[in-house]
C-alpha cells in the first residue's frame, strides 16, 4: 500500500525516520477501539525492521511480562552521536530537553493501556523481542520500533523521527520535539 494512502486512511502523518529511508512496505491495520495502525517495514542487514505508528498516547501505567525490567534512555533530537541516553551515555531520565523512551532488549509480551482524545481506554498487547518504545508530544502518536538488536541503532533511528517533528513544529512557529508520557 502507498504511504499517502495509509496515513489517508488512519488520519494521520506517519513519521518516517531519516535514519532508515522511505520504508520497502507499508500497512495498515485496525488496531483496538477502532484505531489504525500504520506499520513502515524496511530491511536492513537480511533482518525485518518494523515501526508500527498509532493515534494514541500511553498511558502513566503498563504491564509487561518479561524476565529483565526495561531501560529507560533519553532520545534528543537532532543527536549527531547517534546514541541518545543509550548504553554509552549512562541511561536516560529526564533533563537536556531530551524525551524518554524504554528499551525492552529480550522476548517479552508488553501490555499497554492507550488513551484516546476522550480520556478512554483499551487495553494493547504485543510480544516482542528487542524493542524501543516512545510517544511524540503533542502528537497523540505512539511509535514501537522491533526488529533493532542494537539499542544504539534503535536510538539513532527514533531520533531521526524526532528530528523530523522538531522540524515541522519549528516551520510551525514553536518547537515540541517528542517525549514519552509515563513516568518511572
Amino acid at each position: 500500500m502507498p504511504l499517502a494512502e495509509a496515513e489517508r486512511r488512519a488520519g494521520f502523518r506517519a513519521r518516517v525516520p531519516t535514519a532508515l529511508g522511505h520504508p520497502d512496505a507499508v500497512s495498515l491495520t485496525a488496531g483496538p477501539g477502532g484505531r489504525s495502525v500504520v506499520s513502515l517495514c524496511w530491511s536492513e542487514r537480511g533482518q525485518t525492521v518494523r515501526l508500527d505508528e498509532f493515534r494514541a498516547s500511553l498511558d502513566l501505567g503498563f504491564a509487561k511480562q518479561t524476565g529483565v525490567m526495561p531501560e529507560w534512555v533519553t532520545l534528543r533530537p537532532g543527536s549527531d552521536d547517534g546514541r541518545g541516553g543509550g548504553e554509552d551515555s549512562g541511561g536516560g531520565g529526564r533533563g537536556g530537553g531530551g524525551s524518554d523512551a524504554l528499551w525492552f532488549k529480550t522476548p517479552h509480551a508488553l501490555r499497554l493501556p492507550l488513551t484516546d482524545a476522550q480520556g478512554s481506554w483499551t487495553p494493547e498487547e504485543r510480544t516482542a523481542g528487542p524493542t524501543l518504545l516512545w510517544s511524540l508530544d503533542g502528537q497523540g502518536t505512539t511509535l514501537r520500533l522491533e526488529g533493532v538488536a542494537s539499542l544504539s541503532r534503535a536510538v539513532e533511528i527514533a531520533e531521526s523521527t524526532l528530528a523530523e517533528v522538531a522540524e515541522t513544529d519549528a516551520s510551525e512557529g514553536g518547537t515540541r520535539g517528542g517525549r514519552a508520557v509515563y513516568q518511572r
